[in-house]
């Protein structure tokens, strides 16, 4: 009974794509969430300004293609497509469809290809770990609210405008404390995997965090934390 209570206490887990060689089929419930991500994709990009620069596009592809798990992109897991928005803050997160949206205020805070490498790895990780579904499953994603967060980014303005609740949780929590650790874990073994530098990777978060010393109030978002990055380049 006790055993039972514990695990009813847990959040819910779902098995990343690709576990044990197993073809990728969505739950019923996860093509759902995949429209919603679709909806509230198409109702950003109305809001937004993007940076159109077809050779950092083609960059950033290079690099996704390079961090995306070899199993997941065996299974036939989503692949994950690039878009860069007009925005200072510091930011980037992924839809469960495979969007990952990066601000330029992020691709201008990072000093060296292993820090980006690393950004776009935690976001690539929890796609392939299925968070937004777990997070689903838990009743996580609730209405798009700023509570005390004014002024708004241009994306936070948009996430607020267009109802956006899976973006807000990705951008502000990253889906939750345990994913986002398990998403810093996960990226950090692709970067690995994948010929880059640990040490210069991690650099990161000391420069996003004394990034976020001098933003103020307009940092919302999970990248712009103080106290979230501090935690992380302890970690």
């Amino acid at each position: 009974m006790l055993v039972a209570l514990a695990v009813s206490a847990c959040a819910t887990r779902v098995a990343p794509i690709g576990t044990g060689g197993q073809p990728f089929t969505p739950d019923a419930d996860e093509r759902l969430l995949w429209a919603q991500a679709e909806r509230e994709a198409t109702a950003l990009l109305k809001r937004l300004r993007l940076y159109d620069d077809p050779a950092l596009a083609a960059y950033l592809a290079q690099l996704g293609e390079r961090l995306t798990p070899e199993a997941a992109r065996a299974a036939g897991g989503p692949s994950p497509s690039f878009t860069v928005i007009r925005d200072p803050t510091l930011n980037a997160f992924a839809l469960p469809d495979g969007r990952v949206f990066i601000h330029t205020g992020l691709l201008a805070a990072v000093e060296t290809e292993a820090q980006l490498a690393l950004l776009l790895a935690r976001e690539i990780a929890h796609v392939a770990h299925r968070d937004a579904l777990a997070a689903s499953r838990d009743g996580k994603v609730a209405p798009a609210r700023y509570e005390d967060a004014l002024p708004l980014s241009p994306t936070a303005a948009a996430i607020l405008g267009a109802d956006a609740p899976l973006a807000r949780l990705a951008a502000i929590t990253g889906y939750g404390a345990r994913a986002a650790r398990e998403a810093d874990a996960a990226a950090l073994a692709s970067l690995v995997r994948s010929g880059w530098d640990a040490r210069r990777a991690t650099a990161v978060w000391e420069v996003l965090e004394r990034e976020s010393r001098e933003r103020g109030a307009l940092e919302t978002f999970l990248l712009g934390s103080s106290p979230r990055l501090r935690a992380r380049r302890e970690a």
